[in-house]
């Protein structure tokens, strides 16, 4: 119901009692925060409130919680006084506390105005929202210290994450820093093993790897789906978290999800700087897969000359060839990979084979699209090349 400004004005001055509940126990300051959402008029709140409202008169909702839902400065900014300690963790007609309420529209600032007042983390917590959490996912770094400060377990769960996960996860380096400094625990597992080195990594960054790993973080720890974290540097590109990871003891052949090894991973996503690091580490060129797929055929999946040279001056054959007798050569030139069909090209590929159906990769690179029209041409200009050199050879 909208409220009548002139109409409470007069009745203020006329002496109305601005504390008194209804039959429904809601006074006229928590009215008209109800109101707000579907009539805004904060004006006739501060109204209220100036004319001496009390925050703490006894009332069916939290009026604390309701002025958050509202999200007005102002009215937050009359409302957040001593006065209001004694009702602070007290819910509002959806059985929400304020600091709930704030922690979860990412309103840190009153956050931190209602934990000074003495707002209860325990009260505000539910299994899948915990306030200390939530705030070191954002990166709220002083509310996090004055949940600490409060006497809030520092390697508190929320059912998945621990805050120093959470301030990973969101790329929060100054709150994941404070919280290493306070001691979080680093070794810290959530509830499907993701550990701080592969929350790192999923990022990526660098300087959150490097200050986990000081900390303790076990950079060997895999998830329960067997994905380790030099995995996911290796989806994720980063070259240097997967450099960090292996001189902390990272091996770099390590069978994960589906038997699929970190070289695997960074062929799929063309990051040619892991799959040079992994091979020069030691990884076997020619692992293969729980599928027997070996990391030339997971490069197939991205046009990068490089990663394929790689994997080839490692040890692969040009002429490697699944099972229904395509080779790489022909593989590469079905999908449009011009760049992957120079490499192998350079490397010794044939580019006479045929598959068990018959047809070579020339055949195989229809011009059903620009890359693939691409890769055509590329092995017409070779075919050219090696007539060329034929025609010569025949006349000396």
């Amino acid at each position: 119901m909208e409220g009548h400004l002139e109409v409470v004005e007069l009745l203020i001055e006329a002496g109305a009692d601005l504390d008194r509940a209804n039959g429904d126990g809601d006074t006229p300051l928590a009215l008209a925060l109800q109101s707000q959402e579907e009539h805004p008029q904060p004006e006739l709140v501060l109204l209220l409130l100036r004319a001496g409202a009390s925050v703490a008169a006894p009332t069916r909702t939290s009026v604390l919680a309701e002025a958050v839902m509202v999200g007005n400065h102002d009215i937050l900014e009359a409302m957040l006084t001593p006065e209001a300690k004694s009702v602070v963790d007290a819910p509002d007609r959806r059985g929400r506390t304020a600091l709930q309420q704030a922690v979860d529209k990412g309103n840190w600032d009153t956050a931190a105005k209602l934990v000074a007042l003495g707002a209860s983390h325990a009260t505000a917590a539910t299994e899948k929202s915990v306030p200390l959490v939530k705030a070191a996912y954002a990166g709220a770094t002083k509310l996090c210290e004055a949940f600490l400060d409060a006497g809030v377990p520092i390697d508190i769960m929320d059912h998945e994450w621990s805050p120093l996960h959470q301030a990973i996860r969101g790329n929060q380096v100054e709150t994941a820093r404070m919280l290493l400094r306070r001691g979080a625990d680093a070794k810290l597992l959530g509830t499907l093993h993701q550990g701080c080195m592969y929350l790192a990594a999923e990022v990526p960054s660098v300087e959150l790897a490097e200050m986990c790993l000081a900390a303790g973080a076990d950079p060997c720890v895999a998830k329960k789906d067997g994905w380790f974290p030099l995995h996911q540097a290796a989806t994720k590109g980063s070259a240097a978290i997967a450099k960090l990871l292996i001189a902390a003891g990272a091996d770099p052949g390590a069978p994960g999800l589906r038997g699929f090894a970190p070289l695997h991973c960074a062929a799929t996503n063309g990051a040619a700087g892991v799959v040079s690091i992994l091979l020069e580490a030691g990884a076997d060129p020619l692992q293969e897969s729980a599928q027997g797929f070996k990391p030339v055929i997971s490069a197939l999946e991205r046009d990068n000359g490089e990663v394929m040279r790689l994997i080839l001056q490692a040890g692969e054959s040009p002429n490697y060839a699944s099972s229904n007798g395509r080779t790489l050569l022909m593989q590469a030139a079905s999908r449009g990979r011009a760049a992957q069909c120079i490499a192998l090209l350079d490397a010794g590929a044939d580019a006479t084979a045929v598959d068990s159906s018959g047809k070579t990769a020339l055949e195989l690179a229809v011009p059903e699209s620009r890359s693939v029209m691409e890769a055509a041409s590329v092995l017409q200009r070779w075919f050219r090349r090696r007539h060329l050199v034929f025609w010569r050879e025949s006349w000396t």
